[in-house]
């Protein structure tokens, strides 16, 4: 059973995620300090380390906290459809408005994307890696349906996963830097148009 004490620390650690999360974001993992975070959240240092022993710790746990809602947001819209062209088109559209609600998120995400992948993996890197992969395998898994039903044409399903994630991250992307003034929803328009009649449909 959960304590007074369980619930203060569970939000007292929430607060101190989001405060990482605006930190990260203005200056970068490498210019920010456990002291920029402790201001940012309204604590003293010494009660951050009650939280957290470096500052690795709290970035990746802010990278994780974010990611597992996201995803979860996107596996609930993907899951009330039954038709995998709908399926598709509830991931697409649920990626980009979850990107554009939490730019914060994105942009320390994208700026550690590479590092994240191809330098050697912490224990907590290996996690936030394999939750981003579990993203590709819902889009897979998508492809795989749609194309056993016909509704898709033959392609190799996680090539064409990762493909449609990277066009998606491409967009996200061009947003963040302004390279893209379209409302939201045009954008989105666009790339589902793109992906759905010029690369899985039949």
């Amino acid at each position: 059973m959960r304590t007074k004490q369980d619930v203060l620390m569970e939000f007292r650690r929430r607060e101190i995620l989001a405060a990482a999360r605006a930190v990260f974001s203005r200056h970068g993992y490498w210019r920010s300090t456990m002291e920029d975070v402790a201001a940012e959240a309204g604590l003293a240092k010494g009660t951050l380390y009650l939280y957290f022993h470096n500052k690795e710790e709290i970035y990746f746990a802010a990278l994780e906290e974010e990611l597992r809602k996201i995803q979860a947001r996107v596996q609930a819209q993907v899951a009330r459809q039954t038709e995998p062209r709908a399926r598709l088109q509830a991931w697409v559209e649920t990626a980009l408005a979850c990107a554009e609600e939490h730019r914060d998120f994105f942009k320390i995400f994208f700026s550690e994307f590479n590092h994240l992948f191809f330098s050697p993996l912490s224990a907590l890197e290996g996690r936030l890696r394999r939750l981003y992969m579990t993203g590709i395998k819902t889009v897979e898994q998508i492809l795989e349906e749609g194309m056993r039903r016909g509704v898709f044409r033959r392609a190799e399903p996680r090539k064409t996963a990762l493909l449609v994630i990277d066009l998606v991250r491409g967009l996200v992307e061009a947003r963040l830097l302004g390279w893209s003034r379209s409302r939201l929803e045009r954008d989105t328009e666009f790339l589902l148009r793109f992906v759905i009649r010029g690369i899985v449909e039949a």
